[in-house]
């Protein structure tokens, strides 16, 4: 890797301890980044198509409700665009399912409250529209739902669960 590294000191014990790391200062050359899946029973590897861009961050990967699909959130490194994607995980090919751009900078913070309903729609956090809101949406990205905090309240501060039968947010 290009990326220089960045040593400090840690204090604890009875002597301070040199740490060191790769840290890509601004305008630096930025770690590459790939997503691998390894079969276990084929013994093989597949790369996921992530896109022609090298310059981002996979700040989070999870598998859907469906054994077959990987996700991963793609966030370029400015962090005003990103993207869910959706990989078949045998053959590597991907599909951006949600996209989300701003002039300013994107809280990718937001997604850890990405959640996937047992029809792999999923529910997104987002501040998107100025205030933080639940959006759902098809397994193909297709939007369903937008829950707002309401006239009275300013934002959606957090997301712990969802009932299908029901429709309720929690």
């Amino acid at each position: 890797s290009n990326v220089h590294e960045f040593s400090f000191q840690t204090f604890g014990d009875d002597y301070p301890a040199l740490t060191t790391y790769k840290y890509p200062r601004a305008g630096s050359a930025n770690s590459q980044v790939s997503l691998r899946v390894y079969d276990v029973q084929n013994r093989t590897t597949k790369t996921m198509q992530t896109g022609d861009d090298t310059d981002i961050y996979l700040p989070q990967i999870r598998w859907n409700n469906d054994a077959e699909t990987l996700t991963a959130v793609r966030l370029n490194r400015n962090q005003t665009t990103l993207d869910l994607l959706a990989f078949n995980a045998r053959s590597g090919v991907g599909k951006r399912i949600y996209h989300e751009q701003s002039n300013t900078y994107i809280d990718y913070a937001n997604l850890n409250c990405l959640h996937f309903c047992t029809d792999n729609s999923f529910i997104i956090m987002s501040d998107k529209n100025g205030y933080r809101t639940l959006y759902h949406f098809a397994a193909t990205g297709t939007p369903i739902k937008h829950w707002s905090a309401g006239a009275d309240a300013a934002e959606i501060t957090d997301f712990y669960g969802y009932d299908e039968k029901t429709g309720t947010i929690y």
